[in-house]
């Protein structure tokens, strides 16, 4: 695709991060947002009949990302809105515990991270050690042992995140549409079910392509989902699942 296109799909893809996002919150819901891009969020809660509070950029400290919660004091929030901002932020974990604190009981976070969890996912798929995974979080003051932990520590298990943890990733490419594609994301899904009895997380896949100007390419886009384990997820996955493969075959026979 041509730059002009990239920069489309890219601002598509951003649109449509948005409206996902707030989507997941209910009407009249009170929000904390911990973003600089709290102006693209703002005014379609407040359409919402959303209360809205941001959290203020700290801009006397020459680090990533740094915020002031001196106006959140002790109050608590249904939902806390992050957008990507766990990307930015010096230390996602000791972030991530901090401000629960200003989570409500039964409260959500809303959460998308490009870099970090893109990352661990494709150390997973290429079978990656726990050096390598290590080597990642290097020089962002973290260390892990394996995946689950990594996962585990964001979420603070079921007892600090009561409701949800959600992280996504958007990939888009252009492939030539032949064997190697079918089988890298059949090894995908593979890996996706295996851990069916994990007491983590699932790592879900949307894969859907588009056919571009040439017939034998096609534009692939990849998304993946990070959930809390419930016994409904579970059912979501098995059907889930089901769809993907009829999806699969179908596009083998095309």
């Amino acid at each position: 695709m041509g730059s002009g296109k990239m920069a489309d799909f890219d601002y598509d893809l951003r649109q449509q991060s948005i409206d996902f996002q707030i989507s997941l919150i209910s009407n009249q819901s009170n929000v904390l947002i911990i973003s600089p891009n709290h102006d693209q969020f703002t005014k379609k809660l407040k359409d919402e009949k959303c209360t809205v509070e941001i959290a203020q950029i700290n801009t006397d400290k020459k680090i990533m990302q740094a915020f002031d919660f001196k106006n959140i004091e002790n109050r608590k929030f249904q939902i806390i809105l992050l957008d990507n901002t766990i990307d930015y932020v010096p230390n996602p974990v000791k972030f991530i515990k901090e401000i629960n604190s200003f989570l409500a009981p039964g409260g959500s976070l809303i959460c998308r991270a490009y870099n970090i969890f893109n990352a661990i996912n494709r150390i997973r798929i290429l079978n990656g050690d726990i050096q390598l995974i290590n080597s990642i979080f290097k020089n962002r003051n973290m260390a892990f042992s394996s995946l689950d932990s990594i996962l585990l520590t964001l979420s603070e298990a079921e007892l600090s995140i009561t409701r949800l943890l959600r992280v996504e990733k958007e990939i888009s490419l252009t492939s030539k549409l032949d064997l190697n594609t079918f089988t890298l994301t059949e090894e995908l899904l593979k890996i996706i079910t295996a851990d069916s009895e994990s007491k983590t997380f699932y790592y879900v896949f949307a894969i859907s392509n588009t056919p571009t100007v040439s017939l034998s390419t096609r534009k692939w886009s990849s998304s993946f989902s990070k959930y809390l384990v419930t016994a409904g997820f579970k059912k979501v996955l098995t059907d889930y699942k089901l769809s993907y493969e009829k999806h699969i075959n179908y596009l083998k026979q095309t």
